[in-house]
């Protein structure tokens, strides 16, 4: 699913965080797995495009895992704290 297919379907502002990391992991594993290209989207997407640019270092971490949505959080995780090291 594309950002925007995602975003149709959650159109309710109460989303939680998790389910626009799940949506981010996709195009994650679209990009490190040569389907998708790592590109600026619209600008209604570009919330989820910078979770998933984000994302993007931790691609084989989750490409590997035995559950992708259990070691999502951890991604993220890591993901933020790298974001608030440079804030």
């Amino acid at each position: 699913w594309t950002p925007r297919e995602l975003r149709e379907q959650w159109r309710d502002e109460d989303v939680p965080m998790e389910d626009h990391a799940v949506a981010a992991s996709g195009y994650v594993a679209g990009v490190f797995g040569g389907d998708k290209e790592a590109s600026l989207p619209d600008i209604v997407d570009a919330q989820q495009y910078f979770v998933g640019k984000m994302l993007l270092p931790y691609a084989k971490q989750l490409d590997e895992a035995e559950n992708r949505m259990v070691e999502l959080p951890y991604a993220l995780y890591d993901a933020q704290k790298e974001l608030m090291k440079r804030i």
